[in-house]
């Protein structure tokens, strides 16, 4: 008699309250039901199905759930959705980026019409901008509760293998990823870094915009620097012993410069006029060109080639392919 009467009568609710848990994203419905002529159910447990809705009439929900025995005291109810694993689940994948309706059917009866709009809190609203804008102020933390940082994001599940930060475009490719050891990837080709500034003009472009500060530092995990670019453009490797490959990836000498089959000079030493002041092109051979003057044994030459040998030293020798001495300079 009684399912009879549910199936053939159509209930109304007039909702006294919904709200967000602040915690476990849950949905906590409250509302009065009355039968067709307006009087309040009789006390006891109703099943009562639970819908949202993107659309006031018609459509297809986005959300439902089945609470299997609702109390109803007075008339009154009061529900959480959400609130069980599965529902939970199915409640995460609502983006709530839009406006909703909630539909409830009693029992096995019709859903009740009209849906019910669903609203905000007041202080909710602070999270709800329009454009993707969150207008309220302070930082934001993802897995804290005390961000230190306008953006503070902490992996407190401990989730290996899991991003920490992923910012795609809209074809789904990689702009920034940040892993879980802190390894930071800029995975699209032609990306570039601009530290100091809004414009960089190379892969890792770096301004000093009129600082003191070194341009890089990099330390070992004891905390011993082992690469320091300086702010006036000095390159020093601090550690006794470090080397510098270039066109190598194994130098056998502090420095190490390797052609690789390049027809490029190996070094080139300009002044700040951009004049060639040293250079040694890709077949070995070492210029000094205009004026300039090689010491040998001296730091101060006082010719193209000034060199100072010592007493037990020939002052220069110069041989063959084979070894053989066809000029000779004695102390």
């Amino acid at each position: 008699m009684i399912n009879s009467y549910f199936k053939s009568a159509i209930f109304f609710v007039t909702f006294l309250s919904i709200s967000f848990s602040t915690v476990g994203g849950t949905i906590a419905l409250q509302g009065i039901l009355r039968d067709p002529n307006g009087t309040t159910v009789t006390d006891g447990s109703y099943s009562l199905t639970i819908k949202l809705y993107e659309d006031v009439t018609g459509g297809t929900p986005v959300f439902t759930e089945v609470i299997g025995s609702a109390a109803v005291q007075n008339g009154v109810f009061s529900i959480e959705i959400g609130a069980t694993s599965a529902s939970s689940s199915d409640l995460d994948q609502v983006p709530f980026n839009t406006t909703y309706y909630v539909g409830v059917t009693v029992e096995s009866g019709t859903e009740m019409t009209p849906r019910t709009k669903l609203t905000v809190s007041p202080y909710s609203m602070a999270m709800y901008g329009s454009s993707n804008i969150i207008p309220n102020t302070g930082n934001v933390g993802l897995g804290t509760l005390s961000p230190q940082a306008v953006v503070h994001i902490k992996d407190v599940e401990n989730n290996s293998g899991e991003d920490l930060l992923l910012i795609e475009d809209n074809s789904g490719g990689d702009q920034i990823r940040v892993e879980d050891d802190g390894t930071l990837t800029l995975p699209t080709i032609g990306s570039k870094v601009g530290i100091g500034t809004a414009t960089p003009s190379a892969m890792l472009d770096i301004s000093s915009a009129g600082s003191s500060d070194d341009f890089v530092v990099i330390k070992d995990g004891s905390n011993n620097q082992k690469f320091v670019v300086e702010s006036d453009g000095t390159l020093t490797l601090p550690t006794v012993g470090s080397k510098v490959g270039i066109g190598t990836a194994t130098p056998s000498a502090m420095l190490d410069i390797s052609s690789a089959g390049s027809s490029d000079d190996f070094v080139v030493i300009k002044d700040g006029s951009n004049n060639q002041k040293f250079v040694v092109e890709s077949d070995g051979s070492l210029i000094i060109p205009d004026g300039g003057s090689v010491g040998v044994g001296t730091s101060a030459p006082a010719a193209a080639l000034d060199i100072k040998a010592s007493s037990n030293q020939d002052v220069l020798s110069i041989k063959t392919s084979d070894g053989t001495e066809v000029f000779d300079v004695d102390a």
